[in-house]
């Protein structure tokens, strides 16, 4: 899918003529599809790359919806990969639009906060992602940009869970991770996301009891779902299992592995 969606990108980006707005909105939005595509194939520096051109194209047009979204993305990508520097800058920006409607900037606190756990800064981590959890409901208007819809309290618990997990504290993590796989039921990505996430938390508790249920309730979804992205992490939890853990949970997580 992710190569389909760069051939389209490549091929409408090349048929750009003039300075028709619409046209470059158009052409824009096929890039940040393209983009998040690449992004969950695991295929980071061609996703950043493919975003970075969609928000030039998406300034040009005057299109600002689709620029906070593609920039929000570059965020995604960044935090992913870990270059805190440009995820902080970008997220600043976004603070600080005088236009920016509060759920565009809710999500860009989101991103702020993982930047910052990244650095070991847990105090403006957790204060940005409380922050991002009081403003749900204050948040919401009539005129919000469509892209908007993901962020609600399921995704920010993800979140908070993400930014203990990266500041080191997996027990801190695990509740805000539970709740968030526990409201995930929906046999997709986003399930596979969540479940995977209060796992790893397990895995580093060494909590191998309670790890089987998630990782049990991952095979189904693994038949249907192929994010390469989560793969990637679900293949380093599989090894630490393997690694560390008793023989009747690893010999699971060889099936889950095949």
């Amino acid at each position: 899918m992710a190569d389909a969606a760069v051939q389209v990108w490549e091929a409408e980006r090349g048929r750009i003529k003039g300075d028709d707005k619409q046209r470059l909105s158009q052409v824009a939005e096929i890039g940040e599809v393209a983009g998040w595509l690449l992004h969950d194939a695991a295929r980071f520096r061609e996703a950043r790359r493919t975003l970075a051109e969609a928000h030039t194209l998406a300034r040009l047009a005057g299109d600002a919806p689709l620029e906070w979204f593609v920039l929000d993305l570059i965020a995604m990508v960044d935090v992913h990969t870990s270059r805190v520097g440009e995820a902080l800058a970008i997220t600043d920006e976004m603070l600080t639009g005088r236009q920016v409607p509060g759920r565009v900037a809710l999500m860009a606190r989101v991103r702020r906060a993982r930047s910052l756990a990244q650095t070991g800064d847990r105090t403006r981590a957790l204060d940005e992602l409380r922050r991002a959890a009081g403003g749900l409901q204050d948040s919401v208007h009539a005129d919000d940009p469509a892209f908007t819809w993901w962020i609600n309290a399921t995704e920010v618990a993800l979140h908070t869970g993400e930014a203990l997990l990266s500041l080191g504290d997996p027990r801190a993590a695990l509740p805000h991770l539970r709740r968030s796989s526990d409201a995930s039921r929906d046999g997709g990505r986003r399930e596979f996301g969540n479940v995977l996430a209060e796992l790893t938390a397990l895995v580093r508790l060494g909590a191998w009891r309670e790890a089987e249920a998630p990782l049990v309730r991952l095979d189904p979804i693994l038949r249907t779902v192929t994010s390469s992205r989560t793969r990637v992490r679900l293949r380093s939890t599989l090894r630490a299992i393997d690694r560390d853990g008793p023989s009747w949970l690893a010999d699971t997580a060889h099936e889950i592995a095949r």
